[in-house]
């Protein structure tokens, strides 16, 4: 279920990490917006420029964001780069507690979870990286800041800035909704060490930093 949710939605979520309410205010500037690519723990920052290629999130200043995809078949005949939007939604920052409440509104990837509330903490903020641990409850904030590393606490996921400009990945998106399944999907936000060797993905990246 993770990986699935992982795969298009702008927090994700471990099993049984989901509460239902909605995202009832959104902030006028979030503590930080730009364009990422969402690792857990596991993944590692290797590859980085390969795997925004293939899938990013846009964290918008007013809370709003969107993860969109490669469309890899089209750029395989017509070398175009193309993404297309797997999922978006809403998020909502409380300072005091630096809670996240965010909710997908529209999720390719894994459609169960539109509608339903999850919640993180931002433990640390930086220019190219910022960190937050998953909670089950917007209570679970006072025992991830007195130990953000106790793996009892919560699930970490880093939000790491993409290496390319905003303009090269931005101008590229299509108003084309996914017609990707969920296995495709996921496919490209957890990508293989095959796909990540392809040469096709090197082509991409080639073709974003030359801009």
């Amino acid at each position: 279920m993770r990986s699935r949710f992982l795969a298009g939605c702008r927090v994700g979520a471990a099993a049984g990490l989901l509460a239902a309410g909605p995202v009832t205010a959104f902030a006028d500037d979030y503590p930080y917006s730009g364009l990422f690519w969402l690792a857990a723990e596991s993944d590692g920052s290797g590859s980085l420029d390969s795997r925004c290629a293939l899938s990013f999130l846009e964290q918008r200043t007013d809370g709003t964001w969107s993860v969109y995809h490669l469309d890899l078949e089209e750029f395989s005949w017509t070398k175009a780069v193309v993404y297309k939007v797997v999922s978006e939604g809403t998020c909502q920052f409380t300072p005091e507690t630096k809670v996240e409440s965010c909710m997908a509104t529209m999720d390719k990837s894994f459609p169960e979870g539109e509608g339903k509330t999850v919640y993180d903490v931002v433990t640390t903020t930086a220019k190219d990286r910022i960190d937050t641990v998953m909670i089950e409850a917007a209570n679970g904030w006072d025992a991830v800041m007195k130990d953000p590393t106790n793996p009892d606490v919560g699930f970490p996921l880093a939000y790491l800035r993409c290496p390319f400009s905003d303009e090269a990945l931005k101008s590229r998106i299509s108003d084309v909704p996914s017609t990707a399944t969920p296995d495709e999907l996921s496919a490209l936000r957890f990508p293989s060490a095959e796909l990540l060797a392809n040469p096709d993905v090197a082509l991409v990246v080639q073709a974003l930093g030359g801009q």
